[in-house]
């Protein structure tokens, strides 16, 4: 009995401990009084209000070891009935840099990229996770992009 224990224990111990696929954002992080001036430098730029700090999240996408941004629409409703706006923005040398918008009712950091930048997970159904879009890098266009669906057929 001691031996079923320690093994199963040891079991639950080890699987706990496996990496995950994706990244969940978790909004209301504190921005440094530096970092919220150069995103609220970048909204007055673009002649919309300053977000609100609920609706912030922080998250590498590019493996730099330096947070991107995702912004929640200050008007966004957060009930899970209508989808909201999400800025990706970045900080860079010359200020914040915008990165893509995404219309979605809750976003996931994916382990999947693309030229080094992770993918994006937009979900629109609260009840469904297994119904989502994914935005990638488009290294062209330097921003995130919708992706097609992939098709899923029979081999011939």
């Amino acid at each position: 009995m001691k031996k079923l224990f320690l093994f199963l224990s040891a079991g639950l111990l080890t699987a706990g401990s496996s990496a995950s696929a994706v990244e969940p954002l978790i909004f209301g992080q504190i921005l440094s009084a530096r970092e919220a001036q150069l995103v609220g430098d970048f909204y007055t730029a673009q002649q919309k209000n300053a977000p609100d700090p609920a609706g912030i999240a922080r998250a590498d996408l590019n493996g730099d070891a330096i947070d991107e941004f995702i912004i929640r629409d200050s008007q966004c409703r957060t009930d899970g009935k209508s989808p909201c706006l999400f800025d990706i923005l970045a900080e860079t040398r010359k200020g914040i840099l915008s990165l893509g918008q995404i219309r979605a009712q809750r976003l996931i950091a994916s382990d999947a990229s693309t030229g080094g930048v992770r993918a994006i997970l937009a979900f629109e159904n609260p009840m469904n996770d297994y119904e989502f879009q994914t935005y990638a890098w488009n290294t062209e266009e330097n921003r995130y992009v919708l992706q097609p669906p992939k098709s899923v057929g029979v081999a011939r």
